[in-house]
């Protein structure tokens, strides 16, 4: 066995050594100005025939906050004493991160909203229709501080302002669940079209449209809801525009194939239309575009909010803001429900909030103003949200959304997501208007006290002489109700047919009555005689009137009256099953 020769193996170790160093500052781990250029083996460790204890590692150097900037140096100072841990830890400048920017979609056209500050809950982006004043309250929570006091920064986008901003109904969903829009207002019918909850979620409700919602026509070309068959309507496409003409020809049973459809971007397009006499008819909503729309010689209003309930204006909040960002969400509703507690208690200050921030972008420009238009929409105050959104009346807005969809099918629209009964449900998010600061709940009655999912109904029943005045709206989808020969009993079918087409009618729907108009066949010998045949009439009117009260309609809204066959002694048996039945028309006093 040969000798080991130790100055050769010394060597080869300082050889790798060396080799490892050098390898190691081109790899940046070690930087060679920390190590002696010269020196004996003791000098670098190597010091033979003694034993070192294991060296403890240098822990990895931890990454600087994207955020952090590292200081240059000020002239005449000598630099500050660092570690030498943190001077090779520093990355070379050109890979120094920058602050990772804000997700949230901003206005294309400046606009007053929180700026710069330190917002320990974040910024919320909120989305609304400008010219619209029942949104208006949104932008105390910027002007009276409502969302800075709270922790939260607010940012808004209104819709349409200059020719910019113009964004789809679609665009705005995928705004929402991306986190563009942290919150939209808007309508729950809208939002039924192109919403669903893998988009976001109603949080709250604004209220319900009271005649801010309005359906323009040409006389006398329209009179009713059955005569826009064949007719040519414009309207803002996927909003409460196209949502109200495919409801009002669902009450009539006019199939939405019969009218010629002129969908646009928006209103302002839509109102143009009509004014250009390219249509026989517009809807929209209160705003300069529907004041032009009047000014067509021959307009009417045929239809508005004020008389059918149908279109509730909900706060809709992102996934995005739900999943990441619940406390700021929280406080902006708290925010939210403090502006409307000003809006009804103080409306000279809430309007002045709202002509400062911009009087043309909000509607408002005086008082007189905000009462004008808040008198045509039934504010959801606190208190209403809370029973709303609460086990008994929750249900009522998931029937209300389900209606919703329905009319859009009726109207050949394809839904983004159709919901089952069981999934209704997980449209709404209560808990934020449940857990809302109690401070911020109002006693003083709304402009427009008649939020319709809270008010008592007040229903007069019609004096004689306005029931010889009636205004027909509408005859009815189902518009008789076909009886057996000789029978006052409502059979299956025609039970099926009120509580389809009748019952979410009258539900949806003040100020108006629906008339039930009983008739019976007086077939060839059948010996009868006009009080018979009246007789049976109005018993056959009775029985719808009984059936259709079951459902909770005041009896005071229900006009019952009779008519007599247009053939006597007939041997036409066509003619004679068509006048056993009942019609079913709206109607409205003179």
């Amino acid at each position: 066995m040969s000798r080991i020769k130790w100055g050769n193996v010394f060597i080869a170790l300082l050889v790798l050594l060396l080799g490892g160093v050098g390898l190691a500052s081109v790899l940046g781990i070690v930087h060679l100005e920390g190590l002696p250029v010269s020196g004996t083996l003791s000098d670098l460790g190597l010091d033979i025939g003694h034993t070192h204890p294991t060296p403890t590692p240098r822990p990895r150097p931890t990454l600087l906050p994207t955020s952090t900037r590292i200081p240059a140096a000020q002239p005449g100072l000598a630099p500050a004493a660092t570690p030498a841990l943190v001077a090779t830890a520093v990355p070379p400048p050109t890979a120094t991160a920058l602050p990772a920017p804000d997700p949230g979609f901003r206005s294309e056209v400046a606009v007053p909203e929180s700026q710069g500050g330190n917002y320990p809950l974040g910024t919320i982006t909120v989305a609304f229709d400008k010219e619209f004043p029942p949104y208006a309250p949104v932008v105390l929570l910027f002007q009276e501080k409502l969302a800075e006091k709270r922790g939260l920064g607010i940012r808004f986008v209104p819709f349409d302002i200059e020719d910019r901003n113009r964004i789809s109904e679609e665009r705005r969903a995928e705004l929402l669940r991306t986190g563009g829009f942290d919150v939209l207002l808007t309508t729950m019918d809208s939002y039924s079209l192109w919403g669903g909850p893998d988009i976001g979620r109603v949080t709250g409700v604004i209220g319900e449209s009271a005649g801010a919602d309005k359906a323009i026509v040409q006389t006398p070309q329209i009179a009713t809801f059955n005569d826009l068959a064949g007719k040519a309507f414009a309207y803002s496409d996927g909003s409460v525009s196209e949502y109200l003409l495919y409801y009002m020809l669902r009450v009539a049973g006019v199939p939405a194939t019969n009218v010629i459809r002129l969908g646009h971007e928006n209103l302002n397009q839509a109102v143009r239309r009509y004014t250009d006499r390219e249509a026989t008819g517009v809807i929209g909503w209160t705003s300069s575009d529907l004041d032009t729309a009047m000014k067509r010689p021959g307009s009417k209003v045929l239809m508005t909010s004020d008389q059918f309930r149908v279109t509730t204006d909900v706060i809709v909040t992102g996934t995005g803001a739900l999943q990441n960002k619940r406390q700021a969400v929280q406080a902006f509703h708290d925010a939210w429900f403090d502006a409307l507690k000003i809006t009804i208690e103080q409306p000279e200050r809430a309007a002045s909030d709202m002509r400062e921030w911009n009087a043309s972008w909000t509607g408002v420009n005086s008082t007189q103003d905000l009462t004008d238009a808040l008198g045509e929409f039934a504010q959801a105050t606190l208190a209403d949200n809370q029973v709303v959104m609460g086990d008994q009346v929750l249900p009522l807005m998931q029937a209300r959304y389900k209606d919703a969809q329905a009319i859009w099918l009726s109207g050949g629209r394809k839904l983004r997501r159709l919901l089952r009964d069981d999934e209704l449900r997980s449209v709404f998010e209560p808990i934020f208007a449940l857990a809302a600061d109690p401070r911020t709940a109002t006693a003083t009655p709304p402009v427009n006290p008649t939020f319709h999912l809270t008010a008592k109904a007040q229903v007069a029943g019609l004096t004689p002489e306005q029931q010889q005045r009636l205004v027909t709206v509408a005859q009815l989808g189902i518009k008789r109700l076909q009886f057996e020969p000789g029978a006052t009993r409502i059979n299956e079918s025609g039970r099926r047919d009120i509580e389809s087409f009748v019952i979410p009618v009258l539900r949806n729907t003040v100020g108006t009555y629906l008339k039930v108009e009983g008739s019976a066949a007086w077939p060839k010998d059948a010996q009868l005689t006009d009080n018979v045949v009246n007789a049976i009439a109005f018993e056959r009117a009775r029985a719808v009137q009984d059936y259709i009260v079951k459902f909770g309609i005041p009896v005071e809204r229900i006009v019952l009256g009779t008519t007599l066959p247009q053939c006597r002694d007939c041997k036409d048996s066509a003619q004679v099953q068509r006048d056993d039945g009942v019609g079913l028309s709206l109607v409205t006093p003179e």
